[in-house]
């Protein structure tokens, strides 16, 4: 059922990407749509600098190159950061954030210079860890 989903989200008439963290969501989407893309996907990572618990970029980077994907990163800096956080709450249109919402502002910002539409696997590293659990 994945696989199909992913398939028909592919059919785009503007240029398609992936938000690709290190996380096994995003690789499973990265490997689904490397077999059913004509070029290699566009796949687009952040980090972050001086952060290196939280720096998905060299994990990202192979798992990009695992699958012939066209890998663009950004490193982002507290200068970026502080800028951002003036228009931080209107972007989320309500007044509860989530400490995720800056870097999808940031990996869109990267995306958006070569694609229109991007997938991403948002939060679905749980459901994939229990399936992995339950199955052993």
């Amino acid at each position: 059922m994945l696989e199909n989903a992913v398939r028909l989200q592919l059919r785009s008439d503007v240029p398609l990407g992936l938000f690709l963290s290190s996380g096994v969501d995003s690789g499973v989407l990265l490997a689904m749509m490397s077999q059913h893309s004509s070029g290699p996907v566009q796949a687009f990572t952040i980090g972050f600098e001086d952060w290196e618990k939280t720096n998905e970029i060299e994990d990202a980077r192979e798992t990009a190159r695992r699958f012939g994907a066209d890998h663009h990163t950004m490193t982002v800096t507290p200068e970026d950061y502080i800028p951002y956080f003036e228009r931080y709450m209107a972007d989320l249109e309500e007044p509860v954030g989530h400490d995720a919402a800056p870097a999808f502002h940031f990996v869109a910002k990267i995306a958006s210079e070569r694609v229109k539409v991007a997938l991403t696997g948002q939060g679905a590293d749980e459901p994939w860890a229990v399936m992995i659990a339950i199955k052993g």
